[in-house]
């Protein structure tokens, strides 16, 4: 399984050392890494409310990043494919508002005494994501050598999320093709014990078959609308990991740190955690032994 990338070095696996035997310690630690490519890591801390209106209520809350970390794929559809990120591209279709007002769910009507039926929470739209946020690439970066007009369906080269939930927006995202059902993940893994507390994770890719790449989906929001995505015609895996795995491209502490306006209080909030993995160190240590670092 290794062999794939044995021109780059053992790039393939990298080693877990910890106290935790448990296998979900194992698998939660493969999920984050999994994540970090896909779909990033969005952990969201505590919420402050405001009443903008009484009878009926209509309340904004604004919540703080515990962890931030964009996804890798997004880094390198940017940087090296320079396509613009279909999460931006259905929020230009859908949510290219101000403001956007939705139901608020059971958590929220039990602390707020809200009425589901009646009261609403007020969201940023796009255009207020961009205007509060104006150095966020992952929002404002906009291609500029597509003269077609095709938009991408990038994050689902890691696998086809026919359904989203789109929680913030009470939003059902849905991606439709009349041939192309479900489209499994190319990326596989594999935890090898080594001895002891140490554990080596391999992992390995399919190639995406023909059947899927250039394939069109209409993407839907709470079943409504028709916006067309387009999965890219090709795409390399082994370029993809030669440019997220070279520290010139990608630096993990560069990534994450400068986005943590309180990391004291972040390390707190980590110590809580039922199954307490430090995301931070975590991906520090794999990404820095795939770098060649350690």
């Amino acid at each position: 399984m290794a062999q794939r990338y044995s021109k780059l070095g053992d790039l393939s696996a990298y080693t877990y050392k910890s106290n935790w035997v448990q296998f979900h310690y194992i698998f939660n630690t493969i999920n984050l890494f999994y994540k970090s490519f896909r779909q990033g890591i969005n952990e969201k801390g505590e919420s402050k409310c405001e009443i903008i209106s009484e009878d009926p209520k209509i309340l904004g809350i604004a919540r703080s990043d515990n962890f931030y970390f964009k996804p890798l794929i997004f880094l390198y559809a940017k940087e090296v494919l320079q396509k613009q990120w279909d999460k931006k591209t259905i929020k230009e279709k859908y949510l290219n508002v101000e403001k956007i007002k939705r139901r608020p769910d059971k958590t929220e009507c039990n602390k707020y005494e809200l009425d589901k039926k009646i009261d609403r929470i007020e969201e940023d739209g796009l255009i207020t994501q961009q205007s509060k946020r104006p150095n966020s690439d992952i929002l404002n970066f906009i291609e500029t050598t597509n003269a077609t007009g095709i938009k991408y369906d990038i994050k689902d080269l890691f696998g086809l999320s026919s359904l989203e939930n789109w929680k913030s927006y009470d939003a059902i995202i849905s991606k439709e093709n009349e041939d192309i059902a479900r489209f499994k993940s190319p990326l596989f893994f594999k935890p090898y014990h080594i001895s002891g507390d140490s554990y080596r994770i391999y992992f390995d890719f399919d190639e995406i078959p023909k059947e899927y790449t250039g394939k069109t989906f209409s993407v839907k929001f709470n079943g409504k609308g028709n916006l067309l995505l387009v999965i890219p015609d090709s795409f390399n895996w082994t370029d993809f990991f030669n440019y997220v795995f070279n520290i010139n491209n990608f630096n993990v502490e560069k990534h994450v740190i400068p986005l943590h306006k309180s990391y004291e209080k972040f390390e707190k909030w980590l110590d809580e955690k039922i199954y307490k993995i430090n995301y931070y160190q975590t991906l520090k240590s794999i990404y820095q032994q795939l770098q060649g670092q350690q």
